[in-house]
């Protein structure tokens, strides 16, 4: 060949021509030291990528190849903003009295028409009965007035309890928001509630403890800190009798 084509060369190694045509350039071949080399080259080339293994990221790499791309393409998430908030004061005491005054009511409203009706049954006795008329209606009106009283101030405990316990939660989501005043309250000899703040929150995660000023009183804090300058988890107790009021998660 007095000039060869390397792009007929290429489709000759990799087996693209009729075999009439590949034979007769095989010849024409034969007879150019350079086209021979150029076609051995191709062949020897298309055989080592047939034999190469599939190419297989690790996930760190496929981690930073994604990193990558989205830096060369600006997709990079941007740092989330601080946020603001006021702190507020939650009476956790009184949350506390509410509860079990709710829990109180709820458990005495339905006795209350069970004991009425025991004692209609028991007070209807053959004879007696014109007699003893009068005073159960007395006392059935009475019943039917403590249990309109009762259900009233069960509704309006409830509605009282509902708010005060969505009040707190917004209390503590801002205290986790902006931790920075517990976390400079912290004391390391603080011990008020410690081991019921460790069976909760885990004595291995060592929580630090301090005592916050609330309305009307004050409540001990105990936390464990994530990366240093948020709060992962915390517990909120009465120091009276170390009643845990709240916790998150």
């Amino acid at each position: 060949m007095a000039k060869y084509d390397p792009d007929r060369i290429a489709e000759l190694a990799a087996g693209l021509l009729e075999p009439v045509e590949a034979a007769a350039l095989e010849q024409e071949i034969a007879a150019d030291p350079r086209a021979a080399a150029e076609l051995a080259a191709q062949r020897l080339a298309l055989e080592a990528l047939r034999r190469a293994p599939a190419p297989v990221l690790s996930a760190e790499e496929r981690t930073e190849l994604r990193r990558a791309v989205a830096a060369a393409l600006n997709l990079e998430e941007a740092p989330a903003a601080a946020v603001v908030s006021s702190r507020r004061r939650v009476p956790w005491r009184p949350l506390a009295v509410a509860a079990a005054a709710l829990a109180i009511v709820a458990a005495v409203v339905p006795l209350a028409g069970l004991l009425s009706v025991g004692e209609d049954q028991t007070a209807m006795t053959g004879q007696a009965e014109s007699d003893v008329n009068p005073r159960i209606a007395e006392e059935e009106a009475a019943d039917e007035w403590t249990n309109d009283s009762l259900v009233g101030d069960a509704g309006t405990l409830g509605v009282e309890f509902g708010a005060a316990m969505a009040y707190t939660a917004q209390a503590i989501d801002e205290l986790l928001a902006d931790p920075a005043d517990l976390i400079a309250a912290a004391d390391t000899d603080f011990s008020t509630c410690r081991a019921e703040a460790e069976d909760l929150l885990g004595k291995a995660w060592d929580p630090a403890g301090a005592a916050l000023p609330w309305e009307p009183g004050e409540v001990v804090v105990w936390f464990v800190l994530g990366d240093g300058a948020t709060v992962q988890s915390l517990a909120v107790f009465d120091p009276a009798g170390c009643v845990l009021l709240a916790s998150r998660p």
